[in-house]
């Protein structure tokens, strides 16, 4: 059984280091398995709690009710705290939106993958605003743009929470 749950704690540290990493280099890691968010919680769940429980269990020199339920109790913590300021960013992140608004042809940088308009979903763009940095949802109405690229923002549409963006020669 320890095992089993071993290699469940190295496939689920696996998956998070990856996702992390490729979120930090802008890179888009979008799956059509539905929220991204609950996916993210199972994995910090699973990963906490196998974690936890082969710690526990090493420690006792067996597996008791008791290891099941500290194990639980930590990776139930952590998965709280963990939804918690993802709640909080997301909040930060749509608090913004409907109070900035620019001229056509403000300059942005593409930070994650920027799909069309046909497909779903949205990217990022880093642009600086009356000096502060910002980084918004966006969807192309051309075509789409890969990190790194420059673009300039057309409009920011507060509904919807998305902007259209064209791409500066």
């Amino acid at each position: 059984m320890l095992d089993i749950i071993f290699w469940i704690a190295i496939a689920s540290t696996s998956i998070f280091v990856i996702k992390l990493l490729l979120m930090l280099f802008g890179a888009d890691l979008s799956f059509d398995l539905g929220d991204d968010f609950l996916i993210n919680s199972v994995l910090a769940l699973a990963m906490t709690f196998c974690w936890s429980f082969l710690a526990l269990s090493q420690d006792s020199g067996q597996i008791t009710l008791g290891v099941y339920l500290k194990s639980l109790g930590i990776s139930v913590s952590m998965s709280t705290a963990f939804m918690y300021l993802m709640r909080r960013a997301g909040k930060m992140e749509t608090g913004v939106m409907t109070e900035l608004s620019v001229e056509d042809g403000h300059p942005a940088e593409v930070y994650s993958r920027v799909p069309d308009k046909s497909a779903s979903g949205y990217g990022k763009i880093k642009t600086t605003i009356e000096g502060k940095t910002y980084y918004l949802k966006a969807v192309s109405e051309s075509r789409q743009f890969n990190s790194g690229e420059t673009v300039s923002i057309s409009r920011i549409t507060h509904e919807i929470a998305h902007i259209d963006i064209t791409k500066v020669n």
